[in-house]
């Protein structure tokens, strides 16, 4: 005759010496399902029921917990599994380069001759598409500066009667032979990778009646500069002759900081 068997006491020994694969927590659950006693407060006036529970009842109910215990383990500890739903990819910081928006490069109408290229630095900026074709107007701030093609540059005359003539071969000599002008010696320079000049011209103080051109440039409607408009001031040209009669003159009307704000932008140029 075989003794009664107590199913809380077969599970819990099962408990010990069963499964080792399963997961701890797993294991956890199980034994307190099957050591613990609920207790449970009755309210007043309420009779205490105490209905009995047949041993294939309550090794049921053990085996039910045992399931929902193995499976609630396999989802979680499952590949990809994530408590509260599923989230999006975690971020990863990167920090946002610094941008540094590169100078605007200028290329010169095909009207212009010879046609030049500009990386517009130092703050200067192409003020307006020129309608003529012998110029770039160039825009610094309060400073106007233009680079023209020496094709359609003429200069004054003897006397102010007297027609424009083509810009001339030695515009130093020119520059010497006018009472209105003191020219620096000329300094060698290069642009674009071919061989220039560089004169600084002094104003000499006159009469301020005088309001014509001293030199034009374009061919359709030629426009000019006066620079006797300005007495006492000083400009710069920087010549460069690319063949008889061709090549590019920039001129310039300040002092010396801008004098060296036109030689980095004429650092940049290319002929094309």
């Amino acid at each position: 005759m075989s003794a009664p068997r107590d199913p809380d006491s077969i599970l819990a020994a099962w408990m010990e010496e069963g499964p080792n694969a399963l997961p701890e927590s797993t294991r956890r659950a199980i034994a307190v399902a099957t050591r613990t006693t609920r207790q449970t407060r009755r309210a007043f006036g309420v009779p205490w029921r105490s209905p009995r529970m047949t041993s294939f009842t309550r090794i049921a109910a053990l085996v039910a917990v045992v399931a929902i215990a193995v499976g609630g383990a396999v989802y979680l500890f499952a590949p990809g599994t994530q408590v509260g739903g599923p989230s999006g990819p975690a971020a990863t910081p990167s920090a946002s380069p610094s941008v540094i928006p590169s100078p605007e490069v200028f290329d010169s109408p095909s009207a212009f001759e010879p046609p030049i290229r500009l990386t517009l630095v130092d703050g200067w900026s192409v003020d307006t598409l020129p309608a003529e074709e012998g110029i770039v107007d160039l825009q610094r701030g309060p400073l106007d500066s233009g680079i023209m093609s020496i094709a359609t540059l003429k200069v004054r005359g003897a006397t102010p009667a007297d027609p424009m003539v083509p810009w001339p071969d030695d515009i130093h000599a020119w520059l010497a032979g006018r009472p209105e002008f003191r020219p620096s010696e000329p300094r060698e320079t290069t642009v674009g990778g071919r061989p220039g000049t560089i004169i600084d011209v002094d104003v000499v103080v006159g009469p301020e009646t005088d309001t014509g051109d001293w030199i034009t440039f374009g061919n359709e409607s030629p426009k000019g500069w006066n620079l006797r408009g300005a007495n006492g001031a000083r400009f710069r040209l920087v010549v460069v002759p690319t063949g008889r009669a061709s090549g590019i003159v920039a001129l310039l009307e300040g002092g010396p900081a801008d004098f060296d704000s036109l030689d980095s932008l004429l650092a940049t140029l290319e002929f094309r």
